[in-house]
C-alpha cells in the first residue's frame, strides 16, 4: 500500500472512532481529543512505521534477486563487469538511477557501495566477500555461493511468512473491533433510557475515554508487533535509502 493510501486509511479509521464516540457520548471534547490522539499516532508511528516495514521487505526482496542474478551471471560470464551490467538490467528504475549516479565508480566499488543503506543486510556483506574471494582465487561461484543462497531463500520465506500472519491478525484486529464499536452504538439506539441517564455522568464518559485510548494502544501494539522484523544482521534503527 502506498503512503498515500495508508494516510488516507488512518484520517479514515481515526475520523470512524470519533465519530463512534461522539454517537455513544453526545460529547464533542471527548470525540474531538480522540480525534487528535488517534491521528497524532497515525502521523507519528502507524504510518510511518508501516512504511518502513514495507521499505524494508521489498529492499530484501530487490537484494536476493540481485544476489541471485548476479551469481548466475557471474557463472556465466566468468567476469565482474558484464554480470554486473547484466544484473542491473533485472533491476527496478530506482536502483537503474541510482546506479547511473555512481558513474565515478568502477563495478568493484558500485557493489561495494550498496552495501550499508541501499542493502544493510548480513547476506548482502556476505556477498561481498564471496565475490572477492571469487576475483582473488577463482573457484564455481555457484558452488561458492551455496550456503548464501540457502540464507536468502529462508529468509525470504520469513519475511512471506511473516507478511502473511501479519495480515491476518490485521484483519482479526479490524473485525474485533469493528464489532466491539457496533455493540457500542447498538446499545446507545436499543437503552435510550440508560443512555440519557448516564451519558452526562463523569464516570461514562471516563469509560469511553479509556476504551478510544485502549483501541489506540492496542492498534500500536498490533502494528509494533507485525512490522518486527528479525534478520540477522540488520537492525531496525539502521536507515534505508
Amino acid at each position: 500500500m502506498s503512503k498515500n493510501k495508508l494516510i488516507i486509511l488512518f484520517i479514515v479509521i481515526s475520523f470512524s472512532v470519533a465519530v463512534v464516540m461522539y454517537v455513544g457520548s453526545d460529547n464533542y471534547y471527548l470525540s474531538g481529543g480522540v480525534l487528535v490522539t488517534f491521528l497524532l499516532f497515525s502521523f507519528l508511528f502507524f504510518v510511518p512505521k508501516l512504511l518502513k516495514y514495507r521499505r524494508v521487505n521489498d529492499r530484501f526482496h530487490e537484494c536476493y534477486h540481485f544476489i541471485n542474478n548476479f551469481i548466475i551471471s557471474l557463472s556465466i560470464k566468468k567476469a565482474i563487469k558484464p554480470a554486473f551490467e547484466n544484473t542491473c538490467l533485472s533491476m527496478s528504475n530506482s536502483f537503474k538511477e541510482m546506479i547511473d549516479n555512481l558513474k565515478d565508480l568502477n563495478d568493484d566499488e558500485k557493489i561495494r557501495y550498496l552495501n550499508g543503506t541501499y542493502f544493510p543486510f548480513h547476506v548482502y556483506r556476505l556477498f561481498i566477500e564471496i565475490v572477492g574471494l571469487y576475483e582473488e582465487q577463482g573457484g564455481d561461484i555457484l558452488e561458492m555461493s551455496k550456503y548464501l543462497l540457502q540464507e536468502c531463500r529462508l529468509i525470504e520465506e520469513y519475511l512471506i511468512s511473516t507478511m502473511s500472519f501479519g495480515n491476518k491478525k490485521c484483519l482479526d484486529f479490524a473485525v474485533l473491533w469493528s464489532i466491539s464499536l457496533a455493540i457500542l452504538i447498538l446499545l446507545r439506539f436499543t437503552l435510550t433510557e440508560f443512555y440519557i441517564y448516564v451519558k452526562n455522568q463523569l464516570f461514562f464518559l471516563i469509560g469511553l475515554g479509556g476504551l478510544s485510548l485502549f483501541v489506540i494502544l492496542s492498534t500500536y501494539l498490533l502494528i509494533y508487533k507485525c512490522t518486527k522484523i528479525e534478520i540477522k544482521g540488520y537492525s531496525e534503527n539502521e536507515k534505508i535509502i
